[in-house]
């Protein structure tokens, strides 16, 4: 499943409203991914992508770093030459 803009941090409802979305929008729940444990994502991410991060800073946390390490360090896909142009 491709999309173009993965929403981080959506409860129910927001999960639900990415899906009346269309495929362009995919929404990440806690319950789909864990920031805290890490690991792989439970999809691959397309090669051109946005990301909506609606996550606050952990509490024991000066900042938020699982943004970068968790969801921006996860490899994406190539882009599909076939499809461009």
């Amino acid at each position: 499943m491709s999309f173009s803009t993965l929403v981080v941090g959506v409860g129910y409802l927001g999960k639900r409203a990415c899906a009346q979305g269309g495929h362009d929008v995919r929404g990440l729940t806690r319950a789909d991914y864990d920031l805290d444990a890490g690991g792989k994502l439970p999809f691959d991410l397309p090669a051109d992508y946005r990301v909506l991060y609606t996550v606050p800073p952990a509490r024991e946390s000066q900042g938020e770093h699982r943004l970068a390490t968790r969801v921006l360090a996860a490899p994406c896909k190539e882009p599909d030459s076939r499809q461009a142009g």
